[in-house]
Formats: structure tokens, sequence, C-alpha cells
């Protein structure tokens, strides 16, 4: 993989002037009313008054987040249009065969900040039966080819879920949906028994009974759920396979407008309303600077690209 210009470049000592002079397109990859966008429309406010001038939350989903973020790819490198992504646009797709790429994840954009992390949960449809996880993995032995479904194909949940078979042993089938809502539809129903879905999505119906949770995907318990192990511990990945958001810009900003985006991020994740979201949704906030980002990045680009290539993993 070719070195990105990002991990090249310095951090200016100061802001560029006269930056903002406009509103910021603040565009999350996925539909209004999920919990990337909420997330989104919370991290505005603080966002917009650190650099006084408005932030607009413009959702363009769809394509597994590729259109949003080619979106802001093919945008002036000017720090007006920026993007919310992760691992799926930026890591996972760029390995996929059949995969369309509109953007080349290395060369045509700016990483600003590492935001969040977000553990991924197994969760079973509660006629199954998980009293240990031993008991859990004998049931899907008997039951080969019980499918288990994700937010979309090209997710962290997807891979997750063929690292997750192929480590125990056992036969699922991949069903992705068009986002968590109809999985979770289903899910409930019983139409489907197993689904892998960010905490994020999953708490309020494993709070309720109707989803169990059966493993975590962090290399920690989630403090939402201590008594459920993780992916680690049950032998089902060597590694922590986690999703994480984060924000991008086109290729070429300025570096001193990306250390004013980073340092208003920054601040922003430490205002006590995001943080009392994401501590109740199982979000872990992270920060730092924007070459650790790209740092984190790049290693992201080698682990989820070894994962696509090991289990054969296509967009089809």
């Amino acid at each position: 993989m070719a070195t990105a210009p990002w991990l090249l470049s310095g951090t200016a000592a100061q802001a560029q002037d006269g930056w903002p002079a406009k509103p910021i397109r603040f565009v999350v990859t996925f539909a209004a009313g999920g919990s990337t966008s909420v997330f989104a429309r919370l991290m505005a406010d603080p966002i917009s008054k650190r650099l006084g001038q408005s932030v607009w939350v413009d959702n363009r989903a769809g394509a597994g987040g590729l259109i949003g973020v080619d979106n802001v790819a093919k945008s002036p490198p000017d720090g007006y249009s920026i993007v919310m992504t992760a691992a799926g646009p930026t890591s996972i797709f760029p390995a996929m065969q059949g995969t369309h790429m509109p953007f080349d994840p290395v060369k045509d954009l700016t990483p600003i900040v590492y935001l969040s992390d977000q553990p991924n949960v197994l969760v079973a449809h509660p006629s199954v039966p998980t009293a240990t996880f031993g008991e859990f993995v004998a049931w899907c032995k008997a039951n080969p080819g019980t499918g288990y479904a994700t937010v979309g194909v090209g997710t962290t949940n997807h891979v997750t879920g063929a690292q997750l078979a192929n480590t125990l042993g056992v036969d699922l089938v991949h069903v992705p949906y068009r986002g968590a809502g109809p999985a979770i539809l289903d899910l409930l129903s019983g139409n489907i028994k197993l689904g892998i879905l960010n905490i994020v999505d999953a708490m309020a119906n494993i709070n309720a009974g109707k989803f169990k949770a059966v493993l975590v995907t962090t290399d920690k318990r989630s403090a939402l759920l201590p008594a459920v192990p993780t992916i680690q511990e049950v032998g089902g990945s060597p590694n922590a396979l986690k999703s994480w958001q984060g924000m991008f810009g086109p290729a070429g900003m300025p570096p001193a407008v990306v250390q004013q985006l980073n340092t208003a991020f920054n601040e922003a994740l430490k205002t006590p309303a995001v943080l009392e979201w994401m501590q109740a949704n199982g979000s872990i906030p992270v920060g730092g600077s924007s070459e650790q980002f790209a740092r984190f990045v790049a290693s992201e680009q080698r682990v989820w690209g070894d994962l696509v290539r090991k289990y054969k993993i296509t967009a089809e």
C-alpha cells in the first residue's frame, strides 16, 4: 500500500486566517434518526460554539457509506465539507473483490480525528440457548446455515461474523440488511435468530430481554454488559474487532484547518451532553491528534484487509 500523504505532513502551529468564514457541512453516511446521526447532531453544537460558525448535518446514506464519503472526497479541500465514517468505506471495502471504489481512501482523504470506539455485540433471539457459550456453539453446530443479521455488506459486523464462524468451526450465513432498523425488526420477530449489531443499536432490546447478548467484540468487557464475555475470552478471535468512528476531509486540506477541526472535536468529546450520551450508549470517546488517527487508520486498513482476503469476503 502506498504511503498516505497525510502521514507525511506536519501539524501547523497557527490557525488558518479567516477560517471558518461560512457554515461547515458535516456529512453522515447513515440515514437520519440512527445512532450515528444522533451522535453527529450532538457533536455539532459544541463544534459550532468552538469555531464560531454554524455546523449542519447532511445525511448521505447508501452503498455502505461509500456515497457520503465519496461526496466529501470530491469536495473542495477547504474544511467546509467533512464526513463522519468508519472502517467500512476506509478499510474494508477497498480490499473486497467486486467493490467499485469511487475514491481512494489513502490518496483522497485527510484523517482529522478519531472520535470513538463502539463494541459490536453478538445477539441471539430468546429462543436460542445461551446459558453458556459452549451451549451456544453446540446449538450453532446443530443448526448449520443459521443466518446472522448485520447492517450491511462490508461492515465490521459482516467481517466479524466471518472470523467468528471460521474460528469456532460453525456454519453461519451472512444476512445483510439496509441498516439496523430492519435487522432489529427481523431479530425481534424471530425471522432470523442471530445478529451482530453495534452496541448502541442493540442495548434497548438487550435491556428489555428481547435479545440475549452472547459476546462483545472489544478487548475489554463493556461497562454496560459486564457479565458478557469478549470475543477473545471465548476464543472467537485472537484480536478485538471493534467498530469505530472518525472524521475525515478531502485530501489537500490546509494543515492549520485540520488542526482547528481536530482541536474542536477533541473539546466536543469532553462536553457533558456528549459524554452523557456516549456513556449511556456504550460508546467510548477516544480523541487525539490527526497524526495519531492517521496511523490508526493505516493499521486498520492492514487488519481488516487481511481478514477480508483471508475469508474471501466479496461485495456480492
